[in-house]
């Protein structure tokens, strides 16, 4: 065994105090692990530096993942469930959601660092169910991740900072870019740019970065945030009149498809989108039936929220909601909602204020009357 003091023994004294130094230090070493006689980089910060330090880690964390992106799983889930479920959201528009369905499980699978899940365009008029379709997405296939950006708020060349923050020196520089951030946190999801025809150049210039490349930087801090894992929606409503025409009478959907693209670039929709949407999915206005059966979802909802059962409806007040909804189908969804919601939401509460709970709807002499069914509560 090699000597470890060299080629001449030590004196027994000199040996001990070796023997005790290296004990001391190995004590030493303990309780600096132990944090007993040394403080924690977090101690030694001062006080009111303590909570921006720890937020300026964590970011630090953020931006390495959002450099890197998170390849979307859907390994999970089972195709012919998700597609049910997100009908039984979405009314009216089966065919387009088992296409964009199947289209999302197929690119989820393929390995595509520098690409989104796919780029999908939803195409037609207000109120047919293109936002909704988002939203019922985003619940089902990622664990309701969604970042919505509305980009009639980004007409202005200014509100591009929203996306990717202020350049540095800038008001705001140090507050980042919400997109950005939000890619960072989710990870995947869904990426919902409505009214994208709306959005200024400035604006659609960083978009189109992420349409081709998945990937955004972010002004203030030259950091690279991805967006592999996210599908990304984009809606309009240009050419709505002529769109839906095509949904409605065009069944081969190469066709449609074509005649979609051909009717907004007519309508002035840049070119520069069309070529990096993957899918471009004309929505036909809902029918009357289908119209029906929103209504009456609402006011199951209606009744719910008040706490109340309701166990039948009269046709008259259906009939009467639903060409109130035709005559208003320019302000979309809303609109329908607020015409429920002021038919029988006072006779819901009065009904729940007297101790029912179970309901029924009637029109006596054209005047709607929400009615008690059973015994007080």
């Amino acid at each position: 065994m090699a000597n470890l003091f060299g080629s001449n023994p030590p004196h027994p004294g000199e040996a001990a105090a070796f023997v005790a130094v290296a004990a001391g230090f190995l004590s030493v070493v303990i309780l600096i692990y132990e944090e007993k006689i040394m403080a924690s980089v977090f101690k030694l910060v001062p006080t009111d530096q303590q909570e921006a330090f720890v937020q300026q880690l964590d970011e630090l964390d953020e931006r390495t993942t959002g450099a890197e992106g998170q390849a979307a799983d859907l390994s999970r889930l089972d195709h012919a469930t998700v597609i049910r479920n997100v009908e039984s959201r979405v009314i009216g528009q089966d065919p387009i959601i088992e296409a964009v369905v199947t289209a999302t499980f197929r690119r989820a699978q393929l390995a595509r660092p520098d690409r989104p899940v796919g780029v999908m365009l939803f195409a037609g008029t207000t109120r047919a169910g293109k936002t909704e379709l988002a939203k019922a997405l985003a619940s089902e296939m990622f664990d309701a991740r969604l970042i919505r950006i509305d980009c009639n708020e980004l007409s202005e060349s200014h509100n591009v900072k929203r996306l990717i923050g202020a350049p540095p020196g800038y008001m705001g520089s140090n507050q980042g870019g919400q997109l950005c951030r939000e890619l960072a946190r989710m990870g995947t999801g869904v990426l919902l740019l409505d009214e994208i025809e709306k959005a200024h150049p400035a604006a659609l210039k960083v978009l189109m970065t992420l349409l081709d490349e998945a990937r955004v930087t972010e002004q203030s801090t030259g950091t690279t945030y991805s967006a592999r894992g996210f599908l990304i929606l984009l809606t309009s409503n240009a050419a709505a009149a002529e769109i839906a025409k095509i949904a409605r009478v065009q069944t081969d959907p190469v066709m449609r498809e074509t005649k979609t693209k051909d009717a907004l670039r007519d309508a002035q929709f840049l070119p520069e989108v069309l070529g990096r949407v993957d899918g471009v999915f004309p929505f036909a206005p809902l029918s009357s039936r289908d119209v029906a059966r929103v209504v009456e979802r609402f006011l199951l909802k209606f009744a719910a929220d008040v706490g109340v059962t309701l166990e039948s409806c009269d046709s008259a007040l259906l009939l009467d909601l639903v060409v109130r909804s035709k005559k208003t189908a320019d302000y979309g969804i809303r609109e329908v909602v607020r015409s429920v919601e002021n038919a029988v939401v006072d006779g819901l509460v009065d009904v729940k204020d007297h101790g029912y709970h179970r309901a029924v709807i009637r029109v006596i002499d054209g005047e709607v009357s929400v009615q008690p069914v059973g015994e007080e509560a």
